[in-house]
């Protein structure tokens, strides 16, 4: 009986720099999203003086963003020739509206129609 396993020789490497490159980015922007909003409901209530109703507003509208940014981003992500842009352009919109929620200065400078994927992320510095 014939071994169905292929030796080494014969499997194809799956861990390209592609995947690996994947990985990383996504590993290094999900820790730096993570990390800041793990902190935002003590920064809106604390620092910027919002009450649970803002936090509530904030979380609510990114979810609702959320839904909406996977059911276009799925008939986008079928071509694959946009995937590395699709994906290029996601983590960069992390990362600039994460860092983004440390130019706020008042609860106020949030609005529903914010800069990315958390829509209270403050577009605006002062």
């Amino acid at each position: 009986m014939p071994d169905s396993v292929p030796d080494a020789s014969q499997r194809e490497r799956w861990a390209t720099p592609g995947v690996l490159g994947v990985g990383a980015a996504s590993f290094f922007s999900d820790a730096g999203h993570e990390m800041a909003t793990s902190l935002l409901p003590g920064f809106v209530t604390g620092v910027l003086g919002g009450g649970a109703s803002a936090l509530a507003a904030i979380e609510g509208v990114a979810d609702a963003l959320t839904g909406l940014t996977k059911l276009a981003g799925g008939p986008l992500a079928a071509d694959p020739r946009r995937r590395g842009r699709l994906a290029s352009g996601g983590y960069l919109g992390t990362a600039l509206a994460t860092a983004a929620i440390g130019a706020t200065t008042a609860i106020w400078r949030g609005s529903p129609a914010g800069c990315g994927r958390r829509p209270g992320t403050w577009c605006s510095p002062t």
